[in-house]
């Protein structure tokens, strides 16, 4: 009925209106057939019409579908972007699509005369800066992230005054490289008078990866302000940091006496980050009896995340009990077994000697079409380490047959 009165009298706002309205029910076909049919009404779309579809997008998980046709409707109408909130929207969609052929006409709109009709905040100058490093805009002369520094250097040019938000971003788009960049941006935003915010700290502390970035976690961890780590995210950052860097002793001490006692009883993160950071050290035996004292407490849930964190030490100590136990879980939660877990279940299972249970499970995801490269990888394994050659052999050749489309 909506639609048939908007048809009548197509205008701007209906069309925002309807386009909203179909994508909260999930069918962005009818979004976009609203939106072609304001175009064919010859009424110009606006920021608010572009901003619906692109929010239409993001409802309905297909934002890809949506970025192109907005980008390109935009440049082939020559509508001038004068809306703040609308270039935010526009920018973070981009990025989030990491689909380098819209952000670069973006970028090159940003250079032009068309894009920027309004002032870039710092909100909107982190989206951009978040765009290129998403979608891996870079110049081969410039280094690792050579288009985000550029970027990041134009806008100071023209006026921008970044603030933590853009710094921020700016650190991020480096540290996920693992640069040595990243700590002179970080030198830079601190003598520009600004401090970190727990974001900040969160991407920093990624970049410290190996024993040899230790001391500038230490550094890090000692600037964190006490009411920080209250944040479950931020703890967890905290001890993956130590655990990665080599110093597992630290990584438990930060949990035992900086978190656990701070952090809401219920948060889960930290708890994964201190039960994989066990297993990535090798301290399996202590990892599974951190699983065990979250599973005693009882008001902290574990996820799929813990489950792939814990199942690996199990299959290292030969812990089938507690394997089997946790695969009873992982089905009493309805988590689907797919790809990696699957994989861990299966090497789980072969690692601690019950190969038919392996088999079952493999057996299982094949009938279902639920697991990826990785469960057969797995399921190799598990043979492997029975020294079932032929049945080796045979997966290899079935894996060969699928690719040959045989």
């Amino acid at each position: 009925m909506a639609f048939e009165v908007f048809q009548r009298a197509p205008d701007r706002f209906g069309a925002t209106s309807l386009i909203t309205a179909f994508a909260k029910s999930g069918n962005l076909a009818a979004s976009q057939q609203v939106y072609h049919f304001l175009l064919s009404s010859h009424d110009r779309p606006d920021g608010f019409v572009f901003h619906a579809l692109l929010n239409a997008g993001r409802l309905c998980e297909q934002p890809g579908k949506v970025v192109r046709l907005v980008v390109d409707d935009i440049e082939r109408l020559r509508i001038q972007l004068d809306d703040i909130r609308f270039c935010t929207t526009l920018v973070k969609a981009c990025g989030d699509t990491q689909d380098p052929v819209p952000a670069r006409r973006v970028l090159r709109w940003l250079k032009g005369d068309r894009f920027m009709k309004v002032k870039v905040d710092d909100m909107l100058g982190a989206m951009l800066i978040g765009m290129c490093a998403k979608c891996e805009l870079t110049e081969g002369d410039e280094g690792e992230r050579g288009e985000v520094m550029k970027l990041f250097t134009d806008l100071r040019a023209a006026g921008f005054v970044p603030g933590v938000a853009s710094w921020t971003a700016l650190i991020s788009a480096y540290a996920t490289q693992g640069c040595e960049k990243t700590w002179d941006i970080f030198d830079q935003m601190t003598l520009a008078g600004l401090q970190p915010d727990r974001v900040t700290f969160l991407a920093l502390l990624s970049a410290c990866c190996d024993p040899s970035e230790l001391k500038r976690g230490e550094e890090l961890h000692s600037r964190i302000k006490s009411g920080m780590i209250a944040d479950d995210f931020l703890g967890a950052a905290l001890i993956s940091m130590y655990s990665r860097c080599g110093d597992i002793e630290e990584a438990m001490r930060v949990f035992e006496s900086e978190i656990k006692a701070k952090v809401p009883a219920n948060s889960v993160d930290s708890w994964n980050a201190i039960i994989a950071a066990g297993a990535r050290q090798g301290e399996n035996m202590k990892a599974l009896a951190i699983y065990e004292e979250m599973i005693l407490l009882g008001n902290v849930s574990p996820d799929l995340v813990t489950f792939l964190a814990v199942l690996p030490a199990c299959g290292k100590v030969g812990a089938l009990t507690k394997g089997k136990e946790i695969h009873s879980l992982i089905l009493k939660k309805g988590i689907p077994i797919t790809d990696f877990l699957g994989a861990a279940l299966i090497n789980m299972y072969g690692q601690t000697g019950a190969l038919d249970e392996a088999v079952n499970l493999f057996a299982e995801m094949k009938r279902s079409e639920s697991g990826g490269v990785s469960v057969w990888t797995a399921m190799i394994s598990a043979y492997g380490e029975h020294k079932c050659i032929k049945e080796v052999l045979d997966l290899f050749d079935e894996i060969a047959s699928h690719s040959d489309g045989r």
